[in-house]
């Protein structure tokens, strides 16, 4: 088991050689302990460090009233460096912001990271790693190792291969890796010199246990070119969303995220009616208050006078589902009326939905079991200048006293303001009778 204990004692050891092992060590602690497991490796917690600051050239030349020149000069470099102030055992990173390349500061910033995480600078008992500093050869060893450090950082290997399931390519690296085409091209030439001496990547690690999850995504990932869906799945052949069957394997800058605010169990059964709002959801298939159909799956199949399946498709669909992704026929959600034509999605919409939804279920969990009940059915909408209208269909005068109440209006107002962190208008109004119960703002209805 590798812990940080372990990798301490090695890490202060002068060496002789690259200590590619440690390297490797140090690598899967950061990959399980301080990154998101995902791809690209997202490098913000080199912010978390107490002992280390990441800042840019043009800092450092203001700071000390100096060129970019003469910082290059000062730092033997170019691209940035690992500075090292022994005496308050304090380190900086300094990178070279003039290069508008973002990929290569990337890679800059792995390889100086790479050089604070092995102490190269206490190893050596130098501010600067630098040929001026060093000897070549012991140069060129922390050199090797700072490499590989931000090699295996940025590009775990095992990862790509067990996605790709074939050869990683350069352009496979530059796209989920956010790297240049040059430190991609140098990553697979070092991956062919390693497999003619044997080394393969294509297996099961304790890297890729890791990334596990985010490499079944990659791997079954599958994208809509009619309506831009992204999914995960490995044998589907339609679109849950538009029923196209046009998929193509993996990611897309354009993607649409069809958001449903549907609470289903492992079953692909709703926890709650979404037309009556009834929470008393047993183990059967429809509503006991309303008859509402509470499971989402394909329609595509025939039942006995039992309930049976003969024959038919019939699998169970995500909640979101307007369509089977295995035989495209229509879901019961969809069929039923329960989700619209993706044509007619919108998301502000859902959103606001979203919203609606998560306040109600806080004035439940509050208490406010009598303001809650006599919300129920209602719906929200989002105007301009943060106006919020709540609209109701409940004509009673229980229900008018309830809403108009100044307490009532004080509680959803600060739920409100707790929610999207700004004060609100809010107005309620009665569909039925067309006439507002209150209103901050006036509006044409």
């Amino acid at each position: 088991m590798i812990t940080l204990t372990k990798i301490n004692k090695e890490l202060l050891k002068t060496r002789t050689e690259p200590n590619y092992s440690l390297v490797e060590d140090l690598v899967y602690y950061v990959h399980k302990n301080m990154c998101n497991h995902i791809l690209p490796i997202d490098l913000s917690f080199m912010y978390n460090f107490n002992n280390l600051r990441v800042k840019t050239y043009s800092w450092f030349a203001k700071l000390h009233n100096i060129s970019i020149e003469e910082v290059i000069a000062y730092t033997n470099s170019d691209s940035g460096c690992c500075y090292y102030d022994a005496k308050n055992n304090k380190y900086l990173i300094l990178y070279n912001d003039l290069i508008t390349n973002p990929y290569h500061n990337r890679w800059t910033l792995a390889h100086e990271l790479g050089h604070f995480l092995l102490k190269h600078n206490e190893i050596c008992d130098t501010a600067i790693l630098g040929r001026n500093t060093l000897g070549l050869e012991e140069y060129k060893i922390y050199e090797k190792e700072a490499n590989a450090f931000a090699r295996q950082l940025l590009v775990p290997l095992n990862v790509l291969c067990c996605i790709s399931d074939k050869k990683v390519t350069v352009s496979q690296i530059m796209e989920m890796c956010d790297l240049s085409y040059e430190a991609a091209n140098n990553i697979i030439s070092f991956a062919n010199n390693g497999a003619q001496m044997g080394i393969t990547y294509f297996c099961e690690t304790r890297t890729t246990k890791i990334f596990d999850k985010f490499i079944k995504e990659q791997k079954y990932l599958r994208f809509c070119c009619n309506c831009n869906y992204i999914f995960t799945s490995l044998n589907a052949k339609f679109c849950p969303i538009c029923g196209h069957n046009r998929l193509s394997k993996g990611d897309a800058k354009n993607k649409m995220n069809y958001i449903c605010d549907y609470e289903i169990d492992n079953n692909s059964r709703l926890l709650e009616c979404p037309v009556c709002h009834n929470e008393e959801i047993l183990n059967g298939e429809y509503c006991k208050i309303c008859g509402t159909y509470l499971i989402n799956k394909c329609t595509n199949y025939e039942e006995d006078d039992w309930g049976n399946q003969l024959s038919g498709c019939g699998k169970i669909s995500e909640a979101n589902a307007r369509y089977c992704i295995y035989c495209g026929s229509e879901t019961t959600f969809y069929r039923n009326g329960l989700l619209c034509d993706y044509s007619d999605y919108d998301s502000s919409k859902i959103t606001t939905n979203l919203l609606w939804k998560d306040i109600t279920n806080e004035l439940r969990a509050n208490g406010k079991i009598m303001l809650y009940t006599n919300l129920i059915n209602s719906s929200l909408e989002e105007l301009k200048n943060s106006t919020y209208t709540i609209a109701i269909n409940n004509t009673s005068q229980f229900t008018y006293a309830i809403l108009s109440k100044a307490d009532n209006i004080k509680t959803l107002k600060e739920i409100f303001k707790n929610k999207l962190d700004k004060d609100i208008n809010l107005n309620i109004y009665n569909k039925a009778d067309q006439k507002f119960i209150y209103e901050d703002d006036t509006l044409p209805f």
